[in-house]
């Protein structure tokens, strides 16, 4: 590295503990039986104002109660191994006839970059990723992916060169189609419906 970029650094790396979204951590430490998180023996124990930012989210999540304990929808969000907020986003999608898309979303969320930016070929890449994009944002374009890419298989085309073509990610999509399989399945065993919308319903 050169001189400049060296001055540049911290003198001290920070503890993961200290710089990460801690919602997960509080939220294994609930279901453990630890309720007391705040004097919790961390062995580099983080800012306490990170861990009551946490704790409210929890609480607004409906993960924990008002007093701190943790509630039925806690557990099930717990046995999820994604980020709180995308477990509430999968516990509350059958409500919304959207959990076999809610499932994709979070597959991919969880999976490895999608878009490859190749610097010879920026441009194309750009719009290439345009040609998937949804007006109501990211997850949905997300979710545009996805479909995409499990079409190409089910009609039996090369999904190495769809990706290729449309600076896609064949890793990312392949891991996210085993985090949708697991996901599946602990959804199915915490008896969530998995149900769509008819592109067709008008409501």
């Amino acid at each position: 590295y050169p001189e400049k970029a060296k001055n540049d650094w911290a003198p001290i790396i920070q503890p993961e503990i200290k710089r990460a979204n801690l919602t997960t951590i509080v939220l294994m430490l609930k279901r453990l039986g630890f309720d007391d998180v705040v004097h919790f023996d961390f062995v580099d124990p983080p800012p306490p104002e990170a861990l009551m930012r946490a704790l409210q989210t929890l609480n607004h999540l409906g993960c924990i109660d008002d007093n701190g304990n943790i509630t039925e929808a806690g557990h099930q969000a717990s046995r999820l191994p994604v980020e709180p907020q995308i477990a509430k986003m999968l516990l509350e999608a059958p409500m919304h006839r959207c959990s076999n898309e809610a499932l994709s979303i979070a597959a991919m969320l969880c999976s490895l970059p999608v878009w490859l930016r190749p610097n010879d070929a920026f441009r194309a890449a750009n719009e290439a990723k345009a040609r998937f994009a949804h007006m109501d944002g990211d997850h949905l374009t997300l979710l545009n992916v996805f479909h995409a890419y499990k079409q190409q298989i089910q009609d039996g085309h090369d999904a190495s060169r769809f990706c290729a073509e449309n600076f896609i990610s064949i890793r990312a999509m392949r891991n996210a189609e085993v985090a949708r399989d697991s996901l599946k399945l602990i959804m199915e065993s915490i008896g969530l419906q998995m149900i769509s919308t008819d592109f067709q319903d008008k409501e």
